[in-house]
């Protein structure tokens, strides 16, 4: 592996990324190759209130409301949605999506509806897919572009916690517009490189804008999946990874690479084809999540070690100048420090942040290892392939035609402007 990601979503994340320097430190010597540390922080989490019974049960074309009571538990007719920024931005047809997307509701009053005489602090809903619904559920709105920043104040007391400990890489979550990008970009400055997670349809409306605002995405396809609709998930990744490669960006295919293999020794056939299409796609960098930190098997956490997700890349990171078609086009070293920003060294993690004595119960996958060398194993197999070199060298083809015709065009224009008489 050549980079660990530590979740800030933990509940004691400065401990966990603490606790695994020393490690990270040292692996470079170790490995002979460069390790990087990528910090991803959390976003915003959206969430509903609390039920009277823990859970009720919503049926299909039930209507259920959502207001502002924070101090009253829900029942079988409405629940707390303590963000005002959802309530006042939802018009009538809007989407709402609960559960990772197992539940869904459609919006048939709110306040900012025009026809509406809803109060000011409530929308009401009709169910279109039912289910069991329990205390501080997820809350996700695919169909609106919610007016709030990305980071929480939890999000910048890590963020200089991860500054302080000198990290390669920030991962910012629930990315929406480039603005988002525009915001940590001035939170971090050149202490490290910046990564835009898409994983909402707001940002692959604007993903150029996004991309070129980014040092680097990530294909999150987890929310992207809730999000979105299974079928458009290969599409909206081959497009991140062809307008990340035209930019010369590096892009990251995560979320279940080799899923099974939290439980199973070896993955599905699916699972290593998923890996492979990735390579094949241009991917700079696969990631193993679930497969190399969770799983049934419990564990203590000894106070020097933490779970982290593994990258599997290997080559060095290239210019973001250089051209799409010059990108190491499988696997690279990632994240590692650009060549664009100077070189830094790991220090010490800030004294503040003490590392608890006693051990922090943890769930760990039964293979983290095995996925990491089968991941590793997939794609070694892809690049030998002739096929990959046929991709390879077609790519190379298409760009150098591309650009060839580029300058014969300009070059035409610019001669019949100052020779008006060539044609």
């Amino acid at each position: 592996m050549s980079s660990p990601r530590f979740l800030l979503s933990l509940p004691t994340p400065c401990l966990s990324l603490r606790c695994c320097f020393p490690t990270s430190q040292t692996s470079p010597a170790r490995f002979d190759h460069p390790i990087g540390i990528l910090a991803d922080l959390q976003g915003p989490k959206l969430r509903i209130g609390k039920f009277k019974d823990g859970s009720i049960n919503l049926e299909k074309e039930q209507r259920f409301v959502f207001d502002m009571q924070v101090d009253e538990l829900g029942d079988e007719h409405r629940v707390s949605l303590p963000h005002p920024e959802i309530i006042s931005t939802l018009r009538e047809g809007d989407i709402l999506l609960l559960d990772d997307g197992k539940l869904r509701l459609r919006v048939l009053t709110s306040p900012s509806s025009s026809s509406s005489s809803s109060p000011s602090d409530r929308v009401e809903c009709e169910v279109l897919v039912g289910g069991r619904l329990s205390d501080r559920k997820g809350v996700n709105t695919p169909s609106i572009v919610l007016p709030i920043s990305p980071l929480t104040p939890k999000d910048r007391t890590d963020l200089i916690a991860a500054l302080d400990m000198n990290v390669d890489w920030v991962a910012l979550s629930f990315v929406q517009r480039a603005e988002d990008m525009h915001e940590l970009r001035g939170l971090v400055g050149s202490r490290a490189s910046i990564m835009a997670k898409i994983e909402k349809p707001a940002a692959v409306k604007s993903l150029p804008d996004v991309v070129a605002a980014s040092d680097a995405c990530m294909v999150a396809r987890g929310d992207l999946g809730v999000e979105c609709a299974p079928e458009d998930v290969p599409i909206i990744q081959r497009r991140i990874i062809d307008e990340c490669r035209r930019m010369g960006r590096p892009v990251v295919v995560a979320t279940q690479m080799l899923e099974s293999m939290i439980e199973h020794p070896v993955p599905t056939r699916a699972e290593a084809s998923d890996v492979a299409t990735a390579v094949f796609d241009g991917a700079d960098a696969v990631m193993l999540s679930a497969e190399s930190a969770s799983g049934p098997s419990s564990f203590h956490l000894p106070p020097c070690s933490s779970p982290f997700s593994l990258f599997s890349p290997r080559d060095p990171l290239p210019s973001p100048t250089c051209p799409p078609c010059f990108l190491p086009p499988a696997i690279l070293s990632y994240p590692i420090t650009p060549p664009s920003l100077p070189d830094r060294h790991f220090h010490s993690p800030a004294p503040h942040l003490s590392c608890s004595p006693d051990p922090l119960p943890l769930v760990a996958g039964k293979y983290p290892v095995e996925s990491v060398e089968m991941q590793q194993r997939v794609i070694d197999r892809v690049e030998e392939s002739g096929e990959y070199f046929s991709m390879v060298n077609s790519r190379t083809a298409a760009l150098v035609s591309s650009c060839c015709l580029v300058l014969t065009v300009t070059t035409s224009k610019v001669s019949r402007q100052t020779f008006p008489g060539i044609t």
